[in-house]
């Protein structure tokens, strides 16, 4: 299997919140983000992601705490869960 085609370990929905989240952040979430573990330097699994939402935010959405941040992020995943995107194929 190539990068591509190798299965996951994201669920869908998941895949598209970190897809979203390249739209705010200055890069994707990683994988860990989702995966819960017991991440070092840190109190708890949601502290964890609550700095890497906050310390990865594009400049436009600097002064955005972890929780609006989130929304925004889930806001463009629910139309890409739902499929509600143009199409190519509704253009041709």
């Amino acid at each position: 299997m190539t990068e591509k085609t190798k299965k996951s370990k994201l669920s869908f929905e998941d895949a598209c919140f970190q897809w979203a989240s390249g739209f705010y952040l200055t890069d994707h979430l990683p994988d860990e983000w989702f995966i819960e573990h017991d991440p070092e330097d840190y109190d708890s699994f949601e502290e964890y992601q609550d700095d890497i939402l906050e310390s990865t935010l594009w400049e436009p959405f600097q002064f955005y705490d972890a929780n609006q941040i989130a929304k925004e992020i889930d806001s463009l995943a629910y139309w890409i869960r739902n499929g509600q995107y143009p199409k190519k194929e509704d253009y041709g």
